[in-house]
């Protein structure tokens, strides 16, 4: 099978300013299809409870399959970054992070319990935010022990967790590796100190360095790093040496986001000018420059924003077919459900979607009434499955065999109309349609979403109302 990344292992061309101009809108981002905006907010507790009991006894039989992922959401930051586009709260109460671990263990009780017991299996954690290691490390201590209580771990399992090298001590690493802890993603998004004061992030080498070392000495295998091009005042020369620095640095995994400003939606953008920014064409050279130097150093360009060395486990599920992409961004667990909680987190179990509540204190709320702390969620539909394949395939890919998707859904997804889409992009030579065999091209690869929303059967619907917000618009960030 010749993947996206394989066909195009060093990205040497760029689209041209009109090429951008004209492709250039807002899209989504596709961690998930049905974006999330058109997941409606009725009947949503009763769904997701239907969900978990059909799926239950699949989910919880030790002998079915390898496992599955748990997802858990920290809000908590100190400082807020002017450029985070998560669902944060800011505070330097430390006292609310006891509650909120206790609120979370419930939460997990409720979800077993929703499955009819049992323990099911897990094969991936992940821990983000915010900034999970904003808790102290008896609380982190608490909350892995807690969960190994309630789930059953795998002992080849993947456990990650996001950290902010700036509150990040060597002595909560240490608590994390005794349980487990296989993997740091550290956010550093630019060393250059202009950079940096622009979006309220000042984090100079050393500290990003003494984590990494930390890691490191401490047995931690992977450590991810995640940048972000299309800030305030970068510059090809600045963002250059960030890039040197972490390959130097020796990482395995980066992430390298296209920063989506949206100061309609999110109040603290508005502190970043829209003169600060770099151009939509200034933007793809920042990423062509990094993804050439990635290139060089041995990387492995994977899906749409992300690099990995080729003896990384994303690397080997880029070449082995089992690359997946979801809220966590790129992962290698493919095919399993994932559960997750906390605030604003997003589950998968079987076809059904669940989103929970955004605020800490409806969420603690909701949790001691025993009840599932959801905001909206959706079961997805056969047309649904079917185009979420198709996306999900060009995301991971970059191609498509349509002839097998709709033998296996029985479904007609490459129509007339859409080959009138396509034939667009085929005619801006950013794919190639051979037959029912879709190619992104090497110029393509920067305009992968623009691709996606062309199976997209919600855009240009109205959204489904928010459960506290009747009049919410789609708001998508740029997909150039």
């Amino acid at each position: 099978m010749t993947t996206l990344a394989q066909a195009n292992p060093v990205t040497t061309v760029v689209p041209d300013a009109a090429l951008v101009t004209k492709y250039s809108r807002p899209g989504p981002r596709y961690t998930s299809y049905p974006p999330v905006p058109y997941w409606p907010a009725n009947g949503v507790e009763d769904g997701y409870r239907q969900a978990l009991r059909e799926n239950g006894p699949r989910v919880c039989d030790p002998s079915a399959g390898p496992g599955h992922s748990l997802y858990v959401h920290i809000p908590f930051c100190e400082r807020r970054c002017t450029y985070c586009a998560c669902n944060v709260v800011i505070s330097r109460d430390h006292a609310r992070g006891r509650r909120y671990v206790r609120s979370v263990l419930r939460e997990m009780d409720l979800l077993i319990d929703g499955m009819g017991g049992g323990r099911p299996k897990l094969r991936q954690i992940h821990w983000g935010g915010g900034t999970p290691t904003w808790l102290t490390a008896d609380e982190l201590a608490v909350l892995h022990d807690e969960t190994a209580a309630r789930f059953d771990l795998a002992d080849d399992r993947e456990q990650s967790v996001e950290i902010d090298p700036r509150v990040t001590t060597r002595e909560q690493l240490q608590v994390l590796r005794a349980r487990g802890l296989n993997r740091v993603s550290l956010g550093v998004q630019d060393l250059d100190r202009p950079v940096q004061e622009a979006i309220h992030r000042v984090q100079p080498l050393d500290v990003t360095r003494r984590v990494i070392d930390d890691a490191r000495d401490l047995g931690i295998e992977g450590i991810n790093v995640d940048l972000v091009y299309g800030l305030p005042h970068q510059s090809l020369e600045g963002f250059g040496k960030t890039i040197d620095i972490v390959i130097e640095m020796g990482v395995d995994r980066v992430a390298l986001y296209n920063f989506a400003y949206l100061p309609e939606r999110l109040t603290h953008h508005r502190a970043i000018l829209p003169h600060w920014l770099p151009s939509a064409e200034y933007r793809i050279e920042l990423f062509r420059l990094a993804s050439r130097r990635f290139a060089d150093a041995g990387y492995e360009m994977i899906g749409l924003d992300h690099f990995a060395r080729r003896t990384d486990e994303l690397s080997i599920a880029m070449s082995d077919g089992s690359l997946h992409r979801n809220f966590m961004g790129y992962t290698t667990r493919a095919g399993s459900d994932l559960f997750a909680v906390g605030v604003s987190s997003i589950s998968r179990v079987g076809p059904y979607f669940a989103q929970n509540v955004k605020t800490t204190a409806e969420y603690e709320e909701l949790v001691a009434a025993g009840r599932l702390p959801l905001e909206r969620g959706m079961r997805l539909s056969q047309d649904d499955l079917a185009r979420e394949r198709v996306i999900q395939t060009l995301m991971c890919y970059g191609r498509v065999d349509f002839a097998a998707i709709e033998t296996e859904f029985g479904l007609k997804l490459l129509d007339d109309a859409a080959r009138r889409k396509l034939a667009e992009f085929e005619g801006d030579e950013l794919l190639r349609l051979s037959g029912q065999y879709l190619t992104v091209t090497p110029l393509g690869r920067f305009f992968l979403r623009n691709i996606a929303m062309v199976f997209d059967a919600y855009l240009g619907r109205p959204p489904a109302p928010e459960a506290h917000n009747q009049t919410a618009k789609v708001r998508f960030s740029q997909t150039v």
